[in-house]
C-alpha cells in the first residue's frame, strides 16, 4: 500500500506548490519526499533509528515537503563496497525561497545488520565528516558541501544513516539517507557447503543423494547436483570434462548448461538441483550458428566442473568466482 499513499501525497505536493507559485518539475518529486521524510527508531526503542536499507528515508512527511522551499541532491547515497574506501560525496543544496539560509550540518547513525538466514543487529555502523560544520545558501541559489563516509561496522555488514540539514532558526530540517557495504562483497560464499550428486528417488519426487555414480540417461535416470546458494550468483556454468584427461569433452562442445541472475535459497538448508541429461552446448568461438546445437556425449566416463559467478562479480576474475567438481560419472546410455 505504500505506492498509492505516495502518489497521493505527490499529488497534493504539487498542488500546494502550484498554488504558492512555486514551479516543480515531477522528476525532482522523489527527492523531495525522501529530504522531508522522518526516518523511523528501531522497533525495541533503543533510541536508535531502524536499518536505512529496510525503511529508505523513512516516512514520507506531506507537512514537510510542502513547507520547505529547499531541496538537497543527490536525495540519496548508495555507497557501494568499501573494500578500497569511501570515495568523498559532494551534496548540493538548492534553496528556491526569498532570503539566505545557514546549514548546521551533522550525521544521524542507523542500525547495522549482517548474516542472511539469521540476521544480526548492531548499533550504528559509521561516522561522517563535512568540509564545512555549516553552510549558507543565497536565496534563489545553490551551494555545495562534501561529506564523507566513515565506515567502522562489522566485516560483510550493511551499514546506514543520515546526512542531516538542519535550518538555523526556523525550517525544516532536510535529510539524505545513505547506505554501504563493510568489505569486499565478492567475500561473500555462495557455495557455502559442497554440492552433493543426487538422482531421482523411487517415487521421482525427490532428489536424493546418490553412491551409485552409473546413469542410463533416459527415463530420469540422469545426474543432479543440489546446490545450496548462500547468495545470489551472477551465473552458474556446468561443464563436461572427461575424466582422464580432466579436459574439455569437445573442444567446442563441452557445456551442460549455464544459468543466469539467481536468487539464493529461501533457507539455511534448502537447495536447488542441477540436472544434465547427457547433451552438451556449443561454448566457445562462433561458427555458423552452432551455438544452438546440442550434441550427445559418447558412453564414458566424466566430471563435472560447476563455475560459480558472484554477484556483480567480472568474469575471468578468479577472486570472483567459485569452482567445485563432481565425482566421476559414468554415462551407460543404451544404444
Amino acid at each position: 500500500m505504500a505506492s498509492p499513499h505516495v502518489a497521493g501525497v505527490a499529488a497534493l505536493v504539487l498542488q500546494a506548490k502550484r498554488e504558492a507559485g512555486q514551479t516543480m518539475r515531477a522528476e525532482d518529486m522523489r527527492g523531495l519526499l525522501q529530504n522531508t521524510a522522518t526516518p523511523r527508531p528501531w522497533s525495541n526503542n533503543s533510541g536508535q533509528l531502524d536499518v536505512v536499507h529496510r525503511q529508505g528515508a523513512g516516512m514520507v512527511n506531506v507537512v514537510n515537503a510542502i513547507n520547505t522551499t529547499a531541496t538537497v541532491t543527490p536525495g540519496k547515497l548508495s555507497l557501494g563496497e568499501s573494500e578500497s574506501g569511501v570515495a568523498p560525496q559532494t551534496l548540493t543544496v538548492t534553496n528556491r525561497g526569498t532570503t539566505p539560509v545557514t546549514y548546521t550540518l551533522s550525521h544521524t547513525g542507523a542500525r547495522t545488520t549482517e548474516g542472511n538466514y539469521t540476521v544480526k543487529s548492531s548499533g550504528p555502523g559509521a561516522t561522517a565528516t563535512f568540509s564545512a560544520g555549516t553552510l549558507t545558501v543565497p536565496a534563489g541559489g545553490s551551494a555545495q558541501v562534501t561529506v564523507t563516509v566513515n565506515p567502522t561496522a562489522p566485516n560483510l555488514s550493511i551499514y546506514g544513516g543520515y546526512i542531516v540539514f538542519t535550518p538555523q532558526g526556523a525550517g525544516t530540517p532536510l535529510r539524505v539517507p545513505y547506505a554501504g557495504f563493510q568489505g569486499d562483497y565478492q567475500d561473500l560464499k555462495v557455495l557455502t557447503s559442497a554440492p552433493q550428486l543426487a538422482r531421482f528417488d523411487a517415487t521421482k519426487n525427490a532428489y536424493a543423494p546418490t553412491t551409485n555414480h552409473t546413469f542410463t540417461m533416459r527415463d530420469g535416470d540422469f545426474p543432479y547436483f543440489r546446490m545450496h546458494l548462500d547468495h545470489f550468483a551472477r551465473s552458474i556454468k556446468l561443464d563436461v570434462l572427461e575424466a582422464s584427461t580432466m579436459q574439455p569433452v569437445n573442444t567446442q562442445f563441452f557445456n551442460a548448461s549455464t544459468d543466469e541472475y539467481l536468487p539464493r535459497n529461501s533457507t539455511a538448508t534448502g537447495f536447488f538441483a542441477f540436472g544434465w541429461d547427457g547433451m552438451v552446448s556449443w561454448s566457445r568461438g562462433v561458427s555458423d550458428n552452432a551455438q544452438n546445437k546440442r550434441k550427445a556425449v559418447p558412453n564414458g566416463q566424466y566430471v563435472i566442473r560447476v563455475t560459480v559467478l558472484k554477484a556483480l562479480g567480472q568474469e575471468g576474475n578468479s577472486d570472483h568466482q567459485e569452482t567445485w567438481t563432481s565425482p566421476v560419472l559414468t554415462v551407460n546410455a543404451s544404444k
